[in-house]
Protein backbone atom coordinates (compact mmCIF):
# COMPACT_ATOMS: atom_id res chain seq x y z
CA UNK A 1 0.00 0.00 0.00
CA UNK A 2 2.70 2.45 1.04
CA UNK A 3 4.58 1.50 -2.27
CA UNK A 4 1.66 2.03 -4.53
CA UNK A 5 0.92 5.61 -3.11
CA UNK A 6 4.46 6.85 -3.21
CA UNK A 7 5.71 5.25 -6.42
CA UNK A 8 3.89 8.12 -8.78
CA UNK A 9 5.86 10.68 -6.74
CA UNK A 10 9.51 9.06 -7.37
CA UNK A 11 11.56 5.87 -7.63
CA UNK A 12 11.58 4.21 -4.46
CA UNK A 13 14.52 1.62 -3.69
CA UNK A 14 13.56 -0.09 -0.25
CA UNK A 15 10.73 0.32 2.02
CA UNK A 16 11.00 -1.58 5.48
CA UNK A 17 8.18 -1.78 7.67
CA UNK A 18 8.84 -1.96 11.59
CA UNK A 19 4.46 -3.32 11.97
CA UNK A 20 5.18 -3.20 16.38
CA UNK A 21 7.18 -0.11 16.61
CA UNK A 22 4.40 2.37 14.47
CA UNK A 23 6.82 3.60 11.72
CA UNK A 24 8.11 2.98 8.16
CA UNK A 25 11.18 3.90 6.70
CA UNK A 26 10.89 4.99 2.44
CA UNK A 27 14.27 5.19 0.73
CA UNK A 28 13.59 7.04 -2.43
CA UNK A 29 16.29 7.86 -5.23
CA UNK A 30 17.23 10.91 -4.75
CA UNK A 31 16.46 13.97 -1.93
CA UNK A 32 14.57 15.83 -4.59
CA UNK A 33 12.43 12.90 -4.64
CA UNK A 34 11.72 12.58 -1.04
CA UNK A 35 10.86 15.59 -0.57
CA UNK A 36 8.30 15.64 -3.23
CA UNK A 37 6.46 12.49 -1.68
CA UNK A 38 6.51 14.62 1.85
CA UNK A 39 5.05 17.39 0.51
CA UNK A 40 2.44 15.71 -1.71
CA UNK A 41 1.45 13.28 0.90
CA UNK A 42 1.71 14.96 3.72
CA UNK A 43 -1.68 14.64 6.08
CA UNK A 44 -3.17 12.72 2.89
CA UNK A 45 -1.74 9.33 2.95
CA UNK A 46 -4.01 6.53 2.76
CA UNK A 47 -6.94 9.51 3.30
CA UNK A 48 -5.39 10.12 7.28
CA UNK A 49 -4.78 12.90 8.33
CA UNK A 50 -3.05 11.23 11.93
CA UNK A 51 0.18 9.34 9.62
CA UNK A 52 2.71 11.90 9.73
CA UNK A 53 5.82 11.65 7.38
CA UNK A 54 9.09 12.93 8.53
CA UNK A 55 12.74 13.32 6.69
CA UNK A 56 14.93 10.55 8.34
CA UNK A 57 18.88 11.00 8.67
CA UNK A 58 20.63 8.11 8.21
CA UNK A 59 23.84 7.18 9.94
CA UNK A 60 26.72 5.09 8.21
CA UNK A 61 27.28 1.32 10.54
CA UNK A 62 29.51 1.90 13.62
CA UNK A 63 32.79 0.74 12.80
CA UNK A 64 32.45 3.67 10.00
CA UNK A 65 31.25 6.08 11.87
CA UNK A 66 34.98 7.66 13.42
CA UNK A 67 36.42 7.95 9.99
CA UNK A 68 32.78 8.95 8.47
CA UNK A 69 30.82 11.95 9.74
CA UNK A 70 27.18 11.42 9.78
CA UNK A 71 25.27 12.74 6.51
CA UNK A 72 23.55 15.98 7.75
CA UNK A 73 21.45 17.02 4.99
CA UNK A 74 18.09 15.96 4.26
CA UNK A 75 18.88 12.25 2.85
CA UNK A 76 16.74 10.27 0.21
CA UNK A 77 14.43 8.54 3.25
CA UNK A 78 11.69 9.63 4.90
CA UNK A 79 9.87 7.67 7.90
CA UNK A 80 5.36 7.24 8.14
CA UNK A 81 3.91 7.12 11.32
CA UNK A 82 0.59 7.36 12.60
CA UNK A 83 -0.30 10.31 14.22
CA UNK A 84 1.71 11.31 17.54
CA UNK A 85 4.47 8.75 16.92
CA UNK A 86 6.81 9.62 19.84
CA UNK A 87 6.05 8.72 24.42
CA UNK A 88 8.95 11.86 25.21
CA UNK A 89 10.34 15.12 24.05
CA UNK A 90 12.90 16.53 25.77
CA UNK A 91 16.89 16.97 26.25
CA UNK A 92 20.01 14.77 26.61
CA UNK A 93 23.01 15.85 28.74
CA UNK A 94 26.32 14.71 30.20
CA UNK A 95 26.55 15.81 33.97
CA UNK A 96 24.24 19.00 33.35
CA UNK A 97 25.16 20.30 29.97
CA UNK A 98 22.77 19.51 27.38
CA UNK A 99 23.90 17.58 24.32
CA UNK A 100 21.04 17.61 22.00
CA UNK A 101 16.82 17.45 21.82
CA UNK A 102 15.51 14.11 20.87
CA UNK A 103 11.81 12.06 20.52
CA UNK A 104 11.37 8.98 21.70
CA UNK A 105 9.46 5.96 19.85
CA UNK A 106 8.02 3.40 21.40
CA UNK A 107 8.75 -0.15 20.30
CA UNK A 108 5.59 -1.78 20.39
CA UNK A 109 5.60 -3.17 23.81
CA UNK A 110 3.73 -2.09 26.88
CA UNK A 111 6.65 -0.56 29.18
CA UNK A 112 6.07 1.48 31.94
CA UNK A 113 8.92 4.07 32.30
CA UNK A 114 8.76 7.77 33.17
CA UNK A 115 11.72 9.65 31.73
CA UNK A 116 12.29 13.12 32.53
CA UNK A 117 12.46 15.81 30.86
CA UNK A 118 16.45 15.89 30.96
CA UNK A 119 17.85 12.30 30.49
CA UNK A 120 21.07 13.22 32.46
CA UNK A 121 24.15 10.36 31.87
CA UNK A 122 26.36 11.01 34.93
CA UNK A 123 28.24 8.07 34.31
CA UNK A 124 29.75 5.81 31.33
CA UNK A 125 31.21 2.78 30.38
CA UNK A 126 31.87 0.28 27.35
CA UNK A 127 29.64 -1.74 25.01
CA UNK A 128 32.03 -4.73 26.30
CA UNK A 129 31.64 -4.51 30.05
CA UNK A 130 27.77 -3.61 29.56
CA UNK A 131 27.38 -6.62 26.68
CA UNK A 132 29.34 -8.73 29.69
CA UNK A 133 27.34 -7.22 32.56
CA UNK A 134 24.11 -8.03 30.26
CA UNK A 135 24.98 -12.22 29.93
CA UNK A 136 26.16 -12.18 34.08
CA UNK A 137 23.14 -10.33 35.92
CA UNK A 138 20.52 -9.14 34.19
CA UNK A 139 17.04 -11.59 33.08
CA UNK A 140 15.47 -9.30 30.62
CA UNK A 141 15.69 -5.32 28.90
CA UNK A 142 13.09 -2.64 27.91
CA UNK A 143 14.19 -0.23 25.07
CA UNK A 144 13.51 2.73 23.54
CA UNK A 145 14.68 4.40 20.24
CA UNK A 146 15.67 7.92 20.66
CA UNK A 147 15.73 10.18 17.47
CA UNK A 148 16.85 13.53 16.39
CA UNK A 149 13.65 16.35 17.27
CA UNK A 150 12.41 17.28 14.01
CA UNK A 151 11.05 20.10 15.08
CA UNK A 152 14.13 21.85 16.34
CA UNK A 153 15.77 20.72 13.49
CA UNK A 154 18.48 19.11 15.92
CA UNK A 155 20.16 16.89 13.49
CA UNK A 156 23.86 18.23 14.06
CA UNK A 157 24.45 18.09 17.99
CA UNK A 158 22.24 14.66 17.92
CA UNK A 159 24.09 13.56 15.00
CA UNK A 160 27.73 14.24 16.89
CA UNK A 161 26.61 12.46 20.03
CA UNK A 162 25.90 9.38 18.29
CA UNK A 163 29.10 9.47 16.25
CA UNK A 164 30.72 10.56 19.66
CA UNK A 165 29.22 6.98 20.95
CA UNK A 166 29.96 5.23 18.09
CA UNK A 167 33.74 6.16 17.79
CA UNK A 168 34.97 4.10 20.62
CA UNK A 169 31.55 1.97 21.60
CA UNK A 170 30.85 4.57 24.47
CA UNK A 171 27.78 3.86 26.22
CA UNK A 172 26.25 6.95 28.47
CA UNK A 173 24.19 6.12 31.72
CA UNK A 174 21.17 7.92 33.04
CA UNK A 175 19.82 7.53 36.06
CA UNK A 176 16.07 7.45 36.45
CA UNK A 177 13.75 8.90 38.91
CA UNK A 178 12.60 5.41 39.96
CA UNK A 179 16.29 4.29 40.73
CA UNK A 180 16.97 2.53 37.34
CA UNK A 181 19.49 2.77 35.06
CA UNK A 182 19.19 3.66 31.63
CA UNK A 183 22.01 2.48 29.19
CA UNK A 184 22.45 4.87 26.05
CA UNK A 185 23.85 3.23 23.10
CA UNK A 186 24.75 3.28 19.53
CA UNK A 187 23.96 0.52 16.94
CA UNK A 188 26.00 -2.25 17.42
CA UNK A 189 26.32 -6.16 17.45
CA UNK A 190 25.06 -5.65 21.19
CA UNK A 191 21.88 -4.41 20.02
CA UNK A 192 21.57 -6.45 17.00
CA UNK A 193 23.05 -9.55 17.84
CA UNK A 194 22.52 -9.70 21.64
CA UNK A 195 19.15 -8.10 22.27
CA UNK A 196 18.57 -9.39 18.52
CA UNK A 197 16.68 -5.96 17.99
CA UNK A 198 15.86 -5.30 14.75
CA UNK A 199 15.42 -1.19 14.61
CA UNK A 200 16.37 2.28 12.88
CA UNK A 201 20.47 3.62 13.15
CA UNK A 202 19.59 5.13 16.34
CA UNK A 203 20.89 6.24 19.72
CA UNK A 204 19.32 3.16 21.55
CA UNK A 205 17.78 3.64 25.36
CA UNK A 206 18.31 0.44 27.05
CA UNK A 207 16.61 -0.53 30.55
CA UNK A 208 18.15 -4.05 31.80
CA UNK A 209 16.01 -6.18 34.61
CA UNK A 210 17.51 -7.38 37.58
CA UNK A 211 15.83 -10.49 39.67
CA UNK A 212 14.61 -9.16 42.62
CA UNK A 213 17.35 -10.32 44.74
CA UNK A 214 19.95 -8.11 43.27
CA UNK A 215 21.67 -5.28 45.35
CA UNK A 216 22.02 -2.27 43.72
CA UNK A 217 25.81 -2.69 43.33
CA UNK A 218 25.49 -5.01 40.53
CA UNK A 219 23.01 -2.84 38.44
CA UNK A 220 26.38 -1.08 36.94
CA UNK A 221 28.82 -2.35 34.37
CA UNK A 222 32.26 -2.95 36.17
Amino acid sequence: MIHNAMILLGEINRIKTFNDKNFSLVEFRSVEEAQRAREGLQGKLFNDPRITIEYYYPFPPAQTMAQNPPILAPSASITISPGKHYIWNGNIARKGTSVCRAVCVPTGESVICVLPDIVNCTAKTGLEKLKKHYSDAAIGFNIFFFLPDTDHKEYASYAEFLRYLSAKDRVEVAKLSDGTHMFLVPPSDFISKVLKVDGPACIYGVVLKYSPHTTSATVLPK
